[in-house]
């Protein structure tokens, strides 16, 4: 027989307090542009919502915001949480599609200025339309993601 190997485990690198801030900026600066682009897709690009609407919908996304990286950092850190792994993958993924939506949103906008359809109803139907979009593909994806293979 053989002796049992002791398994030996290496002390976590020293990582500097500079790294950790350039890292934290990064990842806001990563967010802020994933949010900043659908925020200005379905609030701001010429759709002239009423101050209620831009206010709510500034609201969601300062929320979504602060609590994506939080989300993902407990989820994903050293003390791994199942609940905040969920909740962070989730608004990752829905941030993300609503990222590359508003992205193709644009290509829409420019269909309508071609027709000659004028803002405010321009962005609106792009708004509606990414809106849309979004919520039946995170639909579908919730359903695919619950059916038993």
């Amino acid at each position: 027989m053989s002796e049992p190997q002791s398994v030996q485990v290496e002390p976590a690198p020293h990582v500097s307090p500079r790294r950790r801030y350039v890292f934290l900026i990064v990842v806001l600066v990563i967010t802020l542009v994933l949010l900043a682009v659908p925020w200005w897709t379905l609030l701001s690009a010429g759709t002239q919502w009423p101050a209620t609407v831009v206010i709510a919908g500034t609201g969601v996304m300062v929320a979504v915001f602060v609590a994506l990286p939080v989300a993902m950092m407990l989820g994903h850190g050293h003390r791994a949480a199942d609940w905040a792994a969920v909740t962070g993958d989730a608004l990752l993924g829905a941030v993300w599609v609503l990222f590359v939506w508003s992205v193709l949103g644009q290509l829409l906008r420019l269909v309508l200025l071609a027709v000659g359809v004028a803002d405010p109803a321009r962005s609106r139907i792009v708004a509606a339309a990414v809106v849309v979009v979004t919520l039946v593909l995170l639909a579908w994806g919730f359903v695919e993601a619950r059916r038993v293979p």
